[in-house]
């Protein structure tokens, strides 16, 4: 299942370094279908020839219809939408995820921040969707100053919040006009596939994590397409 370091630690680090996913060994693993052995065949003796010819028989067997099994039915049918007034976002997902809120203290300097976590129960892949104020961000007004504040966050991810963290690729990604980087890396502990939003004051990080590259399903996508934001 879906681990995570102790989720106080990250909130008070420059960008976001958490450990967003590590996916457990065991996974759901399609058992073969065994088929029924049959007899084997005993010796008969030959009949008596006779003069009049037999048939062949035929054997007509009569197949089932198909019929929808829960394993049939696609996992995105069971998808919900889940809307989070506070943090000003609604997502999509297949099961009530777990969320977790640090309300802002200015007294303390400690800014607003939240996640929400979710382990599927095929164990195979995970997904998250992090946010945090920082006071002064929405002062990055020039493409320049923002390339700088996501490259430092994207160094600081992956160095920081995923184990012996290594970036595969990168790419520039926007949200309502707003900017965005999509990162995928890969970790002692898994893949993730993350984006990253700069909105106003507000940063967003959505994460899908699965155990491997190869094993990162369709499902990921969906979770981080299914991302708005609230008006």
């Amino acid at each position: 299942m879906m681990t995570k370091r102790r989720f106080d630690s990250w909130l008070s680090l420059s960008a976001i370094p958490i450990l967003v996913g590590a996916i457990a060994s065991g996974g759901a693993i399609a058992q073969p279908v065994q088929l029924a052995q049959t007899e084997t065949p005993v010796e008969v003796e030959e009949p008596l020839e006779s003069s009049e010819e037999t048939p062949e028989e035929t054997l007509e067997l009569e197949l089932p219809e198909d019929e929808e099994t829960p394993e049939a039915i696609e996992e995105e049918d069971e998808w919900e939408e889940f809307t989070y007034d506070a943090a000003g976002f609604r997502i999509a997902l297949p099961a009530t995820p777990v969320e977790e809120v640090v309300r802002a203290d200015p007294e303390m300097g400690i800014e607003e921040s939240g996640a929400i976590l979710l382990d599927t129960n095929s164990n195979t892949v995970g997904y998250a969707a992090f946010y945090r104020d920082y006071a002064g961000l929405d002062t990055l007004e020039s493409s320049e100053a923002i390339a700088t504040f996501l490259d430092g966050f994207r160094d600081d991810f992956v160095a920081n919040g995923v184990l012996d963290g290594q970036l595969l690729q990168e790419r520039e990604i926007t949200l309502d006009s707003y900017p965005g980087r999509e990162m995928e890396i890969i970790g002692a502990e898994g893949f993730l596939k993350t984006r990253v939003y700069l909105v106003g004051d507000r940063l967003y990080m959505l994460v899908a994590a699965s155990m491997t590259e190869e094993a990162y399903p369709e499902t990921g996508d969906r979770f981080l397409d299914s991302f708005e934001l609230l008006n």
